[in-house]
């Protein structure tokens, strides 16, 4: 009886690793501190911005209308110059998108599209303008999340936004709930990253094109990362959930996301799991 119970239990432990979602990055979502108050032409003004052309192709595409997305809709002043402009910030359909409208007196300018989660801003204190991250989830076939970093910069009485950092994250990637304090390391000798925090180097994992174990990229000696999670395996090893920093001068080995062919992944860091014994903490 015991021996059923363990091989229970560890058929649950895989289960509950590879498939279970934690909120790591859409928590600390704090949006609502830059909406404003409505006003008393708050939907007159929704219903200007909306007027957008590229606003009305997305509703097109998706066979809906205003008054079926109208409640995603709020004032803010995303520039900090005393305007109130209007964001779009909700689902269309099954989708999630943001729409960032710059009230240019008599019109709404389009300063903002993305698809994805918008979480992570920064205080809308003094005069900062609005910074923010947006967490695209793969869609229609494709396995490759996005964690995009996009800073707002004012010029010549308009708004537009940079992207200040990508991340890639492979889409049956095991989620943390909970952070730690980031911890920067570096591999010893070699890093194998993984989508979950256990070795398996057996099971197909889904793709494109279908490999063979858990892992997406192998870094050599020297690579540099930052932890910012971390649990113990069923043996009591500790693993860690991190972003690999991916610099022109390392070579990374067996990478996923280049294979699989579906974004430009130059210049984009990864996420994933390592174990303890793969790297060492950078001294202070």
């Amino acid at each position: 009886m015991k021996k059923i119970i363990y091989i229970l239990s560890v058929v649950l432990t895989t289960y509950s690793l590879s498939f279970g979602q934690g909120n790591f990055f859409v928590q600390n979502n704090n949006i609502d501190k830059w909406y404003a108050p409505a006003t008393a032409n708050a939907q007159e003004m929704f219903a200007r911005a909306a007027s957008n052309s590229d606003f009305q192709e997305v509703l097109n595409t998706y066979h809906v209308s205003f008054s079926d997305v109208s409640e995603y809709f709020h004032l803010i002043d995303f520039d900090n110059n005393g305007r109130l402009d209007v964001i779009f910030n909700g689902k269309i359909k099954h989708a999630d998108y943001v729409f960032l409208f710059l009230n240019k007196g008599e019109a709404f300018h389009l300063s903002f599209m993305g698809k994805g989660v918008l979480y992570k801003t920064n205080e809308p204190d003094g005069d900062n303008c609005l910074n923010f991250s947006l967490y695209e989830y793969a869609c229609c076939g494709n396995f490759i999340n996005k964690n995009i970093q996009y800073a707002c910069i004012r010029t010549n009485n308009t708004v537009y936004f940079n992207t200040v950092s990508t991340d890639l994250i492979f889409k049956s990637t095991f989620l943390p709930n909970k952070r730690i304090t980031p911890t920067p390391f570096h591999v010893k000798t070699v890093a194998y990253l993984r989508i979950e925090p256990m070795v398996d180097n057996e099971r197909y994992i889904a793709g494109k094109t279908r490999w063979k174990g858990n892992m997406v990229a192998v870094y050599p000696k020297d690579a540099n990362g930052t932890i910012y999670a971390e649990t113990r395996d069923r043996e009591g090893k500790f693993w860690y959930f991190v972003r690999m920093e991916n610099i022109s001068d390392i070579s990374i080995h067996s990478d996923r996301f280049v294979a699989l062919k579906e974004t430009d992944a130059e210049g984009c860091s990864y996420y994933g799991w390592v174990q303890h014994d793969e790297i060492e903490f950078d001294k202070e």
